[in-house]
């Protein structure tokens, strides 16, 4: 009796274990882009970037419309010289929106990212996933079957959390 015990137990287990190994890990992924693109926090901040980037082409156009004014006319000594501080002016106003865009640019995305990761960790640890990885065309993952694709699911989860919900 003791025997047949054992053995019933020792199949048991095994079956188990085999079922176990079976299963394996829940495995995901999001297409990294789309996620960016539709994260309603991308909108948000693409819009104060395309205002801030208005406000600096406007300072820009204004400072050109005069240069141009005195460019048209004929200029006295002094008049020459306002007219090359001005483009002068011009020139390092625009390498320094340049460069406060590249730096703008930036700053959003690695706020963003930072944002995006996190409620996909919570989106993953929420759905009991193993593993949520993202495809960025990069290599990183090569391949994947469409069934696993989540990327609807989380721009829907990271948009309701962003928006407080």
């Amino acid at each position: 009796m003791k025997n047949k015990f054992k053995a019933v137990v020792t199949i048991l287990i095994f079956s188990l274990s085999i079922t176990a190994c079976n299963q394996g890990p829940k495995l995901a992924y999001v297409n990294n882009f789309k996620l960016f693109e539709e994260f309603q926090g991308t909108l948000e901040l693409d819009a104060k970037h395309r205002a801030e980037s208005s406000n600096r082409q406007q300072a820009l156009d204004s400072i050109k419309a005069e240069i141009s004014a005195m460019a048209a006319s004929d200029l006295d000594e002094d008049a020459a010289v306002r007219m090359k501080t001005l483009e002068k002016r011009y020139n390092l106003l625009l390498q320094q929106f340049n460069q406060e865009t590249v730096n703008d640019q930036q700053r959003y995305q690695e706020q963003l990212w930072t944002q995006i990761n996190q409620y996909v960790f919570e989106y993953g640890k929420e759905q009991q996933y193993d593993y949520v990885f993202g495809s960025a065309a990069n290599g990183s993952l090569m391949y994947a079957d469409e069934a696993e694709d989540i990327t609807a699911d989380v721009i829907a989860y990271i948009n309701k959390k962003y928006a407080g919900k």
